[in-house]
Formats: C-alpha cells, sequence, structure tokens
C-alpha cells in the first residue's frame, strides 16, 4: 500500500508485486517485503486514536463477558 500512496506502483503493479513476494516466501525463497517494512513507520504519538468508546462500565463488562463466554474462556473453563 505504501508503494501506492508514494506513487511507485500502480494497483495492479502493487498486486502482481505481492503475488510473486508471498508466493516466494511461502516457498522458503527470499521475500524483501516479508521480511522488513520498507517505509520508516510514523512516531506512535502520531498514530493515536483519539476516540472514545461509547460503550463503558458494566456494558462493556457484560460485553466482554459474553465473548469470554462464547469463545469458551469464562470463569472455570
Amino acid at each position: 500500500m505504501h508503494d501506492i500512496v508514494q506513487g511507485t506502483r500502480t494497483v495492479a503493479e502493487a498486486r502482481k508485486e505481492f503475488a510473486e513476494q508471498t508466493a516466494a516466501w511461502a516457498l522458503d525463497r527470499p521475500a524483501p517485503y516479508t521480511e522488513r517494512f520498507h517505509f520508516t513507520p510514523p512516531e506512535q504519538s502520531e498514530t493515536v486514536d483519539p476516540d472514545e468508546s461509547e460503550m463503558a462500565g458494566p456494558l462493556a463488562h457484560q460485553t466482554v463477558e459474553k465473548v469470554k463466554d462464547t469463545l469458551g474462556l469464562g470463569k472455570g473453563q
């Protein structure tokens, strides 16, 4: 995606490169795009999500417990 945003690859070129890199990785061949970032990631302070959840307190707790129960991660399991 970074290559597309920077204008160094078209969408079609990026899709082709992704397929080639994925195949190379699966076959234990060199696949540079799977080994490291090819750009400098932004600092965490630049990526913080300022949003606040509308679900808080007891409702949030009940939701978490329901998900745990559904996944079999509840108490005593």
